[in-house]
């Protein structure tokens, strides 16, 4: 046998050797290829096969499935190997014949040379027949080796596939056993819980139930001192709406008489509404030596501080007028904030206690109105060429009384109107600065002066009306924000 036969022996035996591959009862005969092939005197000997079946036996069927394979795929590699080398070996022994049967046809060889080469000639060609009778028996005997190989697989299979199911039965018995081993534990457990728990829980109720009646003991005491309180605050709070009641009737009776205004100015009206019982914004009126003094003003605050202090600016505004006989508007606004600031003692204290005013003299006789603002202005409607504008007369940027004393003096303003008298209107911040509407925002000053441009033409109790409805439906159910004093007059 040609010698590549005996290396691919040495090769495979190798291997087998190395990864240990086992087997199963299949037994390899004496007519295997590989026991039969002349081998050196140094070839390994293989595994009996007891040790072969002892491997396989402590192998896993994993690990043992995925080593035969790979002795498998190494004697397909070794195969493929061998049958390279055997058809470079046959090209070149082919080779060699062709070279030899030229030499052969040439006439010039002599009869020893001649018969050297067919010598040569048999001699490969014996080569070439033994290396393919060699090839064609590797291939039987490995492809025997593979059958063998796939048997054993099977077996394993069948062995581990049994192996497992006893296994699995054997685990499933234990871990049934577990499961009601567990099962038993964990009832006597709860049961052991639920004792404990109801003899706990009895305690624990009894010395709840024991602390809420002591708890009801004390709310019932403590609730009848709350209804003392409540009662009591009940009183107060009686008391002090009754006071506020009596101090908007005192403040009312304060103001000036709308009727009294209506006779000097018949075209007029005065939209005032208070947030609380009482306001801090406040209109006056007087007559003197032929000139109405009219005067709408908004105090700091509102309620009682703001009703306080308005109070206080109609009692001073009486003093100057009446008493001091005074009819200029900035004379007038200076005095008022030099008494306040006098009387609150602000140059001490540095409170900012006082009131934004619009104060107007009117002449009817002359057509003339002087006005004088701290802070608020006047606005007036009037008509151009049958073109109506609404006018804005700025009052100065300081309030009435505040620690702060500015030294520039208060400015009046003159108008004097020779054709029909437009028509005039003073207020507060408090219509414009309202919240409400869809988005709940404030009224706006641009959103106002445009209402009053709008209802200006509107006969003058008409005016209030429709002030009133559209104060309510932009209100809606918010609380109002401030003090509302408005007042238009014509004259």
């Amino acid at each position: 046998m040609p010698i590549q036969t005996l290396r691919f022996s040495l090769k495979f035996w190798v291997i087998f050797w190395f990864f240990g591959v086992t087997t199963t009862s299949v037994s390899f005969g004496q007519e295997d290829w590989f026991l039969n092939a002349p081998m050196a005197s140094a070839k390994p000997k293989p595994p009996q096969l007891d040790t072969v079946l002892s491997n396989a036996l402590r192998i896993s069927s994993q690990d043992s499935i995925r080593l035969l394979k790979q002795y498998f795929n190494l004697i397909i590699n070794e195969l493929e190997m061998e049958k390279q080398i055997l058809s470079e070996d046959n090209a070149k022994v082919r080779t060699e014949i062709d070279r030899i049967n030229l030499e052969l046809k040439s006439a010039k060889l002599t009869s020893r040379e001649r018969q050297t080469l067919k010598q040569d000639l048999e001699r490969l060609q014996q080569t070439l027949v033994s290396n393919e009778l060699a090839y064609q028996e590797a291939q039987a005997k490995t492809q025997g080796v593979s059958n063998r190989i796939g048997i054993i697989i099977d077996e394993k299979d069948s062995l581990n596939t049994a192996y497992n199911k006893t296994l699995i039965q054997v685990e499933e018995e234990r871990r049934q056993k577990f499961i009601e081993m567990v099962a038993l534990l964990l009832i006597s457990a709860l049961l052991l819980a639920i004792s404990a728990i109801s003899i706990i829980s009895g305690r624990r109720i009894r010395k709840q139930k024991q602390h809420i009646e002591e708890k009801s003991v004390q709310i019932a005491q403590q609730a009848r001192v709350l209804q003392v309180a409540n009662s009591e605050i009940e009183r107060q709070n009686r008391n002090i709406m009754a006071s506020l009641s009596y101090a908007g009737r005192i403040q009312s009776a304060l103001l000036p008489s709308t009727k009294k205004i209506q006779r000097h100015l018949p075209e007029s009206f005065i939209f005032l509404k208070p947030r609380e019982k009482v306001s801090g914004d406040f209109y006056w009126f007087e007559e003197i030596e032929g000139r109405l003094i009219l005067v709408a003003a908004d105090c700091t605050g509102h309620g009682v501080p703001g009703a306080i202090m308005s109070m206080v600016g109609m009692e001073q505004l009486n003093s100057i007028v009446k008493v001091k006989k005074m009819h200029n508007p900035a004379e007038i606004l200076h005095c008022l904030n030099e008494r306040i600031r006098y009387m609150l003692k602000q140059t001490k204290n540095k409170t900012r206690d006082g009131m934004d005013i619009a104060l107007c003299v009117i002449e009817p006789n002359r057509q003339t109105i002087r006005f004088a603002g701290a802070k608020n202005p006047l606005l007036y409607v009037k008509s151009e060429d049958e073109v109506q504008q609404l006018i804005q007369i700025k009052g100065d940027r300081k309030s009435v009384g505040g620690w702060k004393n500015t030294a520039s003096p208060f400015t009046t303003h003159t108008l004097r109107f020779e054709t029909e008298s437009p028509t005039f209107y003073l207020f507060s911040d408090g219509f414009q600065d309202q919240f409400g509407g869809e988005e709940n925002r404030k009224f706006m000053r641009k959103r106002f002066q445009q209402l009053l441009f709008e209802i200006h033409h509107y006969p003058f109790a008409k005016q209030k009306e429709v002030l009133h409805e559209t104060l309510k439906n932009w209100q809606g159910d918010n609380r109002q924000t401030d003090d509302i004093l408005v007042i238009g007059f014509k004259l």
